[in-house]
């Protein structure tokens, strides 16, 4: 059996990729000899690469440091990886974000476009991935009930308020359980697995369309049809063409899926 580690263990995807089975990289990825010393000592077999400042407007706000751990975090990573287990060996997390969200529903050959921050950092990291030979897996947006945006609304329910929900942010949302379960499957069958894949839920939803599953049709919701700008530039029509991952049968999660375990 394979020995797969993780960076980012007590990221929200790392520490579900632990609870697994995948063994914790407990190390600054944005220090090359702090990598070199916990990949030594732990030797895995594949390394799936899931830290990173995963905040959209934080790496707006200090490029720099997200320069620092997105990109060049993840040479560090693919770097000590090659020269102590061996080319190619490391799954990177990557994002729909790479794209600029105007056609949606995006295929692996499609050519990404990114228009933040987090997004161009995320594609420098797939192009060192593939210098280095390693796979890239991008994800749709993870949910879970401890989502701020989620929470948020779900508060205002609770208290009689109506919530003002996005009507125009399509995404593949899955459940982050269900993603660490693909993220899992994917580096244990290694060697199988295309060099990118897109990875996410079975269907493409507005973000008030999954509002309205979690919340029940019987409650009020607002539905917001423009961007306030208030926040960093995002992908608004997006998502991922899942058809790939299904064709090597990956675990694939509907919405209601997904829904019904944010419930529990």
């Amino acid at each position: 059996m394979k020995k797969i580690a993780a960076t980012g263990a007590n990221g929200k995807i790392g520490k579900r990729l632990v609870a697994l089975g995948a063994e914790p990289l407990f190390c600054n990825i944005a220090i090359q000899e702090d990598v070199e010393s916990e990949i030594a000592r732990v030797k895995p077999d594949i390394i799936i690469h899931a830290a990173a400042i995963s905040s959209i407007d934080k790496c707006e706000k200090n490029l720099e440091q997200a320069i620092l751990v997105n990109t060049r975090g993840s040479n560090h990573v693919f770097s000590a990886a090659e020269d102590i287990i061996g080319e190619g060996k490391v799954v990177l997390l990557s994002s729909e974000q790479v794209f600029d969200g105007k056609s949606g529903n995006y295929h692996e050959k499609d050519e990404p476009f990114p228009i933040n921050d987090y997004g161009r950092t995320k594609y420098a990291a797939e192009g060192l991935a593939e210098l280095y030979g390693c796979k890239v897996l991008r994800l749709s947006r993870g949910i879970s009930k401890q989502d701020a945006d989620i929470s948020s609304i779900l508060k205002d329910v609770s208290e009689n308020r109506v919530p003002d929900v996005p009507d125009f942010m399509y995404r593949s949302y899955c459940h982050l359980d269900f993603l660490a379960q693909g993220i899992w499957e994917y580096a244990t069958r290694f060697e199988e697995m295309p060099e990118i894949l897109h990875y996410g839920g079975s269907e493409v939803l507005s973000f008030y369309q999954l509002t309205r599953m979690i919340v029940g049709a019987d409650v009020i919701l607002h539905p917001r049809k423009y961007d306030s700008g208030k926040h960093t530039p995002r992908p608004f029509n997006c998502g991922l063409d899942i058809h790939l991952a299904k064709s090597l049968n990956l675990p694939i999660f509907t919405p209601d899926k997904s829904v019904e375990r944010l419930n529990e």
